[in-house]
């Protein structure tokens, strides 16, 4: 008798918890939310801001042309170098043409970026091209696993993901 109630119990259980909604909305404005703090970490050099949206786990992994790190560990010792030069450039960040695909509690997006800044002779430059991320939800927030970057396409190449019909909203 014992083991029957334990089994229905089980899959009242598992019911419950399929028919709970996600609010797309309210997870995509919160992985925007994380995005942007992400950016903001970087550029104001807040360790601490990193460390509240990165996943502290060995398998993380941000990827640039210029340099790759894999792991938690790693990515920390990284930012505490980076962090602790002189060098501080102002910034303006932007970001929009967000593509976001949730499933369960992994989510990936692909969004378009674009950095001003002041350069060594004092103009002003910008840099654009699109930014991925991938994000486990652990323990109710999102965290960054996977960082990486590309080149914006030329203009004459169709950039908007929601008018693509091969791409499944």
């Amino acid at each position: 008798m014992f083991r029957k109630t334990m089994v229905v119990l089980f899959v009242l259980a598992l019911g419950a918890s399929a028919c709970q909604e996600v609010d797309i909305a309210a997870e995509e404005e919160a992985i925007k939310a994380v995005l942007k703090k992400q950016t903001d970490s970087f550029y104001n050099k807040s360790l601490e801001g990193e460390f509240e949206v990165w996943a502290h786990e060995p398998y993380v992994f941000r990827g640039f042309s210029i340099d790759h790190v894999i792991g938690w560990e790693n990515l920390k010792n990284l930012y505490e170098d980076v962090f602790a030069s002189d060098t501080n450039v102002p910034y303006l960040s932007e970001h929009s043409r967000h593509f976001i695909h949730i499933k369960d509690d992994v989510a990936w997006t692909v969004y378009h970026q674009v950095l001003h800044f002041e350069n060594e002779q004092g103009f002003t430059e910008k840099v654009e091209g699109w930014e991925l991320r991938i994000l486990e939800k652990m323990d109710g927030d999102w965290r960054i696993v996977l960082q990486m970057n590309a080149p914006y396409p030329p203009e004459d190449q169709d950039v908007v993901p929601e008018e693509n019909p091969d791409i499944e909203q």
